[in-house]
């Protein structure tokens, strides 16, 4: 059992069990907090000074593991492949509007990004079939979605958005994704940083690294 406890709000208890497709039900139990600790931007962090008017800059986030339940009111968000009992992670705003009622289902992508489904996740210890997706069963969900992903080949690329980590790969683990159909900026640019101990306000917790057993929380925003 692995514990990683981050405050600001956020408490979570990462636990070990087996890795799915889908989640059984089982009750979820909060982390214990710790104090803070200052957070520092990663080795390969996009630099900027501010965000745009797109962004909540005040927004806070908690975090916690799923203990074999994705919990009414809280979103799947990333997946730590080291731990094989209870891998997947949630997370939910304690700031602004967040709908308290939302449901989720999650899937393996079967080596196809379904239409309807996002990908969100990406489990470096599955060779055949890595990517993670899920959708909304609840409240507004755009059923006819399509996405596509890449590798981000060392640069957060304008219009593309991280959304996973692949622990794995050493030379370019960061993974983006941006929707091919629907509303999407084609402009958008992206900031991220490893959370160093801390979800800092106005950052978004997105991804895990889990081979990094210090810091292995990873946080983005948006600045364009």
């Amino acid at each position: 059992m692995k514990h990683i406890l981050i405050t600001i709000a956020a408490m979570l208890l990462v636990g070990c069990g087996e890795s799915q497709q889908s989640v059984p039900p089982a009750q979820t139990q909060p982390a214990e907090p710790v104090s803070e600790a200052p957070a520092q931007p990663s080795p390969q962090a996009e630099e900027a000074t501010s965000t745009t008017d797109n962004w909540d800059g005040k927004q806070k986030w908690e975090i916690k593991t799923s203990s074999g339940k994705i919990t009414e009111g809280w979103e799947p968000f990333a997946y730590d492949s080291n731990d094989e009992f209870d891998p997947f992670l949630l997370r939910r705003s304690t700031s602004g509007n967040w709908d308290g009622k939302q449901k989720w289902e999650i899937k393996t992508s079967s080596g196809k990004i379904t239409e309807g489904w996002e990908p969100f996740a990406y489990d470096s210890n599955d060779e055949f079939d890595p990517f993670l997706l899920r959708r909304r069963t609840s409240g507004n969900w755009d059923g006819k979605q399509k996405w596509e992903i890449k590798t981000s080949s060392g640069k957060i690329t304008e219009g593309w958005e991280p959304y996973a980590y692949d622990s794995n790969d050493e030379q370019d683990p960061f993974l983006l994704r941006r929707r091919t159909s629907g509303n999407w900026d084609g402009n958008q640019k992206w900031e991220i940083k490893t959370s160093s101990g801390k979800i800092t306000e106005g950052w978004e917790p997105y991804a895990y690294d889990s081979n990094d057993e210090q810091d292995p929380f990873l946080l983005r925003r948006r600045i364009k």
